[in-house]
Order: structure tokens, then C-alpha cells, then sequence
């Protein structure tokens, strides 16, 4: 009896704190739109003097992010024995991307999963690699973010020195990581040898996290062309609305989350109508080039059967 009371009280807060984030996604997508009507007639302007070319390096960018996470993750796959040709891990890695884009992280983890097992390798590997893919990313995420808050904002040096080595002690010790780990994936915990490669996926993502700021940073060049001394204050909104929004995972989407905090962070860089364009289209373009991908992966699918 107590169990099953527990059950339903545990189904409860978890039905209240989705309600809560669909509430709080709503408000925050009605401010975006409130920011977007207020600021209608600039956006035209500068969509009207936008530099299409620079595009090119946008999808570069994006690309090459693409294929560090790629890494990431098959070696985060690989060390848990799940193994295939590189060919069918980028096939199936791309079309989950793609699905990614779809309301609520069912897809995105169940799509690996049903691909995966097409490929022998079992649904619960795929779901533990997801999971400490998260940590991983979410962890590196922190240590990208910390650094450049402190290089971007001076003014406030002191106070987040402290917090920032509060927080790379404890996601660098190896009983925190275990912890994290233990809560991602409770099935895989790593002895020494298996943490070293933790942090080595940390490092690899951490670059991913550097390389997605730069994919902003493109964006914003397409509106505003900006000094390269910019690059570190755009490298850290990138990182940390990414960081910001892997938290609220149990919302359908985080769509409102990531382009609120990119416009109050890009707004001290750029003029706010800049800051919007910028936020929206870095979710379009991502959404259209996962798409991209996914298709290229589904041809690649498709070659596989006729073979």
C-alpha cells in the first residue's frame, strides 16, 4: 500500500512540474513575441540588409559541431560495447538529431534506440549512453561557461571566481562525477580507467560548446558584422542558454528557454533587434540543417536496404 502511494505521489509532482514548465515555456514564448512585435519594423530593416553569403560559414559551423558530438557520442557508445561500422553510427546519430526537433525527448532517445537495435545493439546501452551523454555535455557546458563569464563580465570577478571554482572542483572531483553519472545512468559506473575517458568526453564536448558559439556568432555577423573581440562574450550566451535549457529537460520543448536567455545575454553586445534575429534564427537554422542531415542519413538508409 505504501508504495503504490508513493507511486502516485511521485506521478503528482511530476504531472505539477511539468504544468509548471509548460506555464513558464508559455510566458516566456509570450515575451519572445512581445519582443518580436515591439521590435517588428527594426527586424524588417535588418533582415532587408542581411548578408546572405555569410550563411556559408553558418552552416560550416554548424557542421562542424555536428561531427564533434558525433565523436563524442560513439566513443560514449563504443565504450559500453556498442559497436557498428562509423557509416551506420552517423546514419542513425543524424536521423535522431533530426527527431530531436520534435516536442519531448521520447523521439530523441527512442528513435536511437529503435535504429540502434536494427543494428544488434541493445535499446538499455542506448538509453545509458544517452544519459551520460547529457552529464557530459551538461558538465563541459559548465566549465565553457564559467571561465568566459569571468572574462566577459570583470565587473563581477570576485563573486563568480568563487562560484567558479566551487563548481569546477566539484564537477571535476571523481565522487561528484560518479554521483552524476549514478544519477543519469545508475546501470554504468566507471572505475578509474572509465573516468579518465569521461573527462575526455567532457574535453571533446567542451569544444563543441566553443565551436556552437561560433555558429552564433556567424549568425549575428549576418545581421552586424562584429569584432572578433566578441567572440568570447557570444561563445559564452551560446553556452550558457544551452547549459540553462539541458535543464528543464521534462518540458515538451525548451523552445522559448534557449531564444529568451540568448537575447538577454546577446542584448550588452548587440542592439536588441539584432539579439532577437540572432536567437530565432539560430533555432531555424539548427532545426533546418538537423533536417538536412536527417535526410542524407535516410538516403544512406535507404542505399543500406537496396544493398
Amino acid at each position: 500500500m505504501t508504495k503504490i502511494v508513493q507511486r502516485l505521489q511521485t506521478r503528482a509532482w511530476l504531472r505539477l512540474g511539468t504544468l509548471v514548465g509548460v506555464a513558464l515555456a508559455i510566458a516566456l514564448l509570450a515575451g519572445l513575441g512581445f519582443l518580436v512585435y515591439r521590435e517588428r519594423d527594426t527586424l524588417g530593416n535588418y533582415l532587408a540588409a542581411a548578408n546572405p553569403v555569410q550563411l556559408l560559414s553558418v552552416i560550416a559551423w554548424y557542421t562542424i559541431d555536428l561531427l564533434i558530438y558525433f565523436a563524442v557520442w560513439v566513443a560514449i557508445l563504443q565504450k559500453l560495447g556498442g559497436r557498428t561500422d562509423i557509416l551506420n553510427h552517423f546514419r542513425i546519430y543524424c536521423l535522431a538529431n533530426a527527431a530531436r526537433r520534435l516536442p519531448g525527448t521520447l523521439w530523441y532517445v527512442g528513435g536511437r534506440a529503435v535504429l540502434y537495435k536494427q543494428s544488434d545493439i541493445p535499446a538499455k546501452t542506448v538509453v545509458i549512453a544517452s544519459g551520460i551523454e547529457v552529464v557530459v555535455i551538461w558538465c563541459s557546458g559548465i566549465l565553457v561557461a564559467l571561465p568566459l563569464v569571468l572574462v566577459t563580465r570583470p565587473e563581477y570577478v570576485w563573486p563568480w571566481s568563487v562560484v567558479a571554482l566551487g563548481v569546477l572542483a566539484a564537477i571535476l572531483n571523481p565522487r561528484a562525477l560518479r554521483w552524476a553519472l549514478l544519477r543519469a545512468s545508475p546501470e554504468w559506473q566507471p572505475g578509474r580507467s572509465g573516468l579518465i575517458h569521461v573527462y575526455l568526453w567532457i574535453l571533446g564536448a567542451a569544444v563543441g560548446w566553443f565551436v556552437g558559439g561560433l555558429f552564433l556568432f556567424a549568425i549575428l555577423a549576418v545581421y552586424q558584422p562584429l569584432p572578433l573581440a566578441a567572440i568570447p562574450s557570444t561563445i559564452g550566451a551560446w553556452t550558457i542558454a544551452g547549459t540553462i535549457s539541458m535543464l528543464v529537460f521534462f518540458l515538451p520543448s525548451n523552445f522559448g528557454i534557449t531564444e529568451v536567455t540568448l537575447v538577454a545575454l546577446l542584448s550588452g553586445l548587440v542592439p536588441s533587434a539584432v539579439a532577437v534575429l540572432a536567437a530565432l534564427s539560430a533555432r531555424i537554422l539548427a532545426t533546418l540543417l538537423d533536417l538536412v542531415w536527417g535526410g542524407v542519413a535516410l538516403l544512406l538508409q535507404i542505399g543500406f536496404r537496396r544493398q
